[in-house]
């Protein structure tokens, strides 16, 4: 009798329409306001946890963890509490006049104020810490955004941090964050190490210790079978060069010449992707979705992680900068790109979406367009959860609409056409995949290029980096 049950259960969950099956999406990021009213009926509940028994019921390693896990103070709280109510008007001001600016609607008064502002590093300290606070919510807003059935899972792997950095050598070797590196330089200088050597060591130790905290995230976002994971974090060029700049001056006291510096950061860069090739890749059940980053560089030249990583279930994403969902063929100016390491090209520029505290804010950046993607990606799955992460990532870069502005730029000289990845995973129910695609491509033919002037943007820029996938990179 329990068996004919079972069948009979069984029977009619499969017979539910696709819409019926959650898509949980981790949304690996700064943490998560889970009673958010935008975002609350679209947070990912581990019903096999009893809430707030203390006990590991589901056995996965994690107590409690209803709403996914927070690997910075590795608890079950994925939104910091402690900073609600911290930030003033101020601070969202100065973020929401970076839309203005992008849109050409500011006063001269507002660009003064920005232009003052800026000079204030204790108030740009307490911008960026205000920005890690809202770009988990942000991006779990866009997420979500007009989906079927789209649930988010929270990681939270930044810490939210209004402490200033240290600002002499001395504040710096006396902080908790470089005790690690106090380590590794001692036991480098033990083995008979110094210079380039010394620092490649240093790194090399930093990069494992960092990456084994990324496997448990990435371990958790495969049994949590999670089948797309948004990846709006990441290291860029700049900062890995700055880090390796201040290894030298902090520890061996000296400036490295141009080569050495970029050496030791290509060798960073070979340390993290050749780590990350392995620790994503043991997730292939997941698709995780990357921002490209807010350089203006070319990630074919200058790496950026864990956005380099070239995996079946991987895929990269630049910011296109329009406010209109298709049409637009110019890349936002603090875009990366890569013709071999980016693949398609989404909205990122003035994008509204759920903040903390139950409110809206328009921001821009890579970070914005790649849950744009990931958003595709779990109504895809809706429609064929057969679908395998690489057939997703397969409709989404085909049903691109392709601009001649963007070849050379991304992989796939393309915008991203939701509706049409959408058509595409509705044939693929009955059609192989690349004919899928095709009919897709012939039912619903590309959008025409919307080309605007230039904008003010262009004269100041403010965009808030990549949070860091590194504790160094906060400090």
């Amino acid at each position: 009798m329990k068996i004919f049950k079972v069948l009979i259960i069984i029977i009619l969950f499969a017979s539910l329409p696709y819409s019926a099956y959650p898509v949980v999406i981790s949304v690996i990021d700064s943490g998560l306001e889970v009673n958010n009213s935008f975002i609350k009926d679209r947070v990912w509940r581990n019903y096999s946890e009893i809430a707030d028994n203390e006990i590991d019921d589901d056995l996965n390693g994690y107590i409690d963890d209803l709403f996914g896990w927070n690997f910075v103070r590795d608890n079950n709280m994925v939104f910091d509490e402690r900073f609600r109510g911290f930030f003033n008007q101020d601070h969202e001001r100065f973020i929401n006049l970076q839309t203005k600016v992008a849109n050409d609607t500011t006063t001269a008064e507002e660009i003064a104020w920005l232009k003052q502002k800026s000079k204030d590093r204790k108030f740009i300290t307490e911008v960026m810490a205000y920005g890690n606070y809202i770009h988990g919510t942000h991006v779990a807003g866009i997420v979500v955004n007009k989906s079927a059935a789209n649930q988010i899972e929270a990681l939270k792997i930044i810490e939210t941090s209004v402490r200033q950095g240290p600002t002499t050598r001395e504040e710096f070797l006396n902080s908790p964050e470089s005790k690690d590196l106090r380590v590794s330089y001692q036991m480098g200088l033990e083995r008979g190490l110094q210079g380039l050597a010394l620092v490649k060591y240093m790194l090399y130790r930093f990069v494992n210790q960092q990456m084994a905290q990324m496997a448990r995230v990435i371990h958790y976002v495969d049994v949590t079978h999670a089948v797309v994971a948004n990846a709006s974090f990441g290291t860029e060029y700049s900062a890995a060069s700055k880090m390796v700049l201040m290894l030298y001056k902090i520890f061996l006291q000296e400036t490295p010449s141009a080569s050495d510096l970029k050496f030791a950061t290509g060798y960073f860069f070979d340390q993290v992707l050749t780590r990350g090739q392995e620790i994503f890749g043991k997730a292939s059940r997941t698709l995780f979705v990357f921002a490209a980053g807010n350089d203006s560089s070319d990630n074919d030249i200058y790496p950026a992680s864990p956005t380099n990583l070239r995996l079946d279930n991987t895929i990269a994403v630049a910011a296109l900068d329009s406010n209109t969902t298709y049409g637009s063929d110019r890349l936002a100016k603090f875009s990366n790109f890569g013709k071999s390491n980016v693949d398609v090209v989404a909205p990122g520029v003035s994008v509204v979406s759920s903040i903390p505290e139950n409110k809206l804010l328009a921001v821009s950046g890579t970070s914005q367009a790649a849950p744009f993607v990931s958003n595709i990606a779990g109504e895809v799955l809706n429609l064929n959860p057969l679908l395998s992460p690489q057939q997703v990532k397969q409709i989404i870069i085909g049903t691109v609409d392709v601009r001649l502005s963007l070849r050379g730029l991304v992989a796939s000289s393309g915008v991203v056409n939701k509706d049409r990845a959408m058509l595409a995973a509705k044939y693929s129910k009955n059609y192989p995949l690349k004919q899928a695609i095709l009919m897709a491509k012939e039912d619903l033919k590309s959008m025409p290029p919307i080309r605007t002037a230039r904008r003010l943007s262009q004269q100041l820029d403010f965009v808030l980096p990549l949070v860091s996938e590194f504790s160094i990179m906060n400090i």
